[in-house]
């Protein structure tokens, strides 16, 4: 009986049948050691490159300097010390100021610009 029937049909689709199995074979050898690794460590990659952020904005405060009780007195008294300065120089201004109104009234000048 098994002599009658005809094998050819399944002969043939054995090439078929061996890249199938082979496609197969690959498909699971590179899911498994190429893909699920970089799905898994896809968040830490995400949080490596977080911490690198945060390292370079940190860096920056490396060259800071934290403001002590002194320094901060020290930044007041200067402050204080432009402040009076300044008023002192104000003073002055309007000392000048008072003067010229004063000599320009005594000489009833009227000041304009040149015309051309």
């Amino acid at each position: 009986m098994m002599l009658e029937c005809d094998f050819k049909c399944a002969i043939e689709s054995i090439p078929c049948l061996c890249w199938g199995i082979l496609v197969v074979v690959l498909l699971y050898i590179s899911s498994k050691y190429i893909l699920l690794p970089r799905i898994n460590n896809r968040h830490e990659r995400k949080m490596i490159a977080i911490k690198f952020q945060n390292e370079k904005e940190w860096a920056g405060f490396e060259k800071t300097k934290a403001s002590s009780d002194e320094s901060l007195h020290q930044q007041i008294s200067e402050l204080k010390k432009n402040c009076s300065e300044l008023k002192i120089s104000n003073e002055m201004l309007k000392k000048q100021l008072a003067a010229y109104e004063e000599l320009f009234n005594k000489l009833n000048c009227e000041i304009t610009p040149k015309s051309k």
